[in-house]
């Protein structure tokens, strides 16, 4: 019913908020917090959410279902965790969807903004084969087209405000930079600001 899943690691289960941490430590210790592996625990599900890394080390946004096994004599197993997908439906591209021309390679390509994404169907690498395409938000924040044209040219956005780390959920600010060989957008920090020194009292 919520479209199609990816298995993880199963992970064994009691009973209570134990077994919640149980999913939080085995599974989502990056991201997952212990009141969201309750939640899981109680409802079996978890709304979709971003920050999750594919073994092809790209970013992609998953909700998390709790299913627990059951063998062909109904004796009921361990719990395993699933990755279920929205069915995203084919983003259709018209020509006035296309809002700037990116250079890569000393090759023009139409970058196109829909209402989700930021798309350069014809640029392609290997990591896609059916073009670049990134979310038009980022950790809960929004990226504005001028950030995409700087870093589809291969250069580094403006310092960006609001992101928000799915570990701590604190917000961070942080420049963005597209890495076209992982095929994804990489985060640049700001150089931390140096505590200042104290002043010592001179000896007479």
């Amino acid at each position: 019913p919520h479209g199609s899943t990816d298995s993880l690691p199963y992970v064994t289960m009691g009973s209570g908020s134990l077994a919640a941490m149980a999913v939080f430590e085995d599974g989502y210790k990056d991201g997952l917090s212990e009141d969201e592996a309750k939640e899981l625990f109680t409802t079996k599900f978890l709304g979709p959410r971003e920050g999750f890394i594919s073994r092809f080390n790209k970013p992609f946004e998953a909700a998390i279902e709790l299913v627990q096994s059951v063998s062909k004599t109904g004796k009921k197993g361990r719990f395993k965790t699933n990755f279920v997908f929205e069915q995203d439906e084919p983003e259709e591209l018209s020509e006035d969807q296309i809002v700037a021309s990116v250079t890569h390679e000393e090759t023009s390509h139409d970058l196109y903004e829909t209402e989700k994404s930021y798309l350069v169907p014809s640029l392609k690498t290997k990591k896609e084969p059916d073009g670049v395409k990134f979310s038009r938000t980022i950790l809960s924040a929004e990226i504005p087209r001028d950030a995409a044209i700087r870093m589809l040219n291969g250069e580094k956005s403006e310092l960006l405000k609001g992101f928000v780390s799915n570990r701590t959920k604190r917000k961070f600010d942080a420049f963005l930079k597209y890495d076209f060989e992982q095929g994804r957008p990489t985060f640049e920090f700001p150089p931390r600001k140096k505590a200042a020194k104290k002043k010592t009292a001179k000896k007479q």
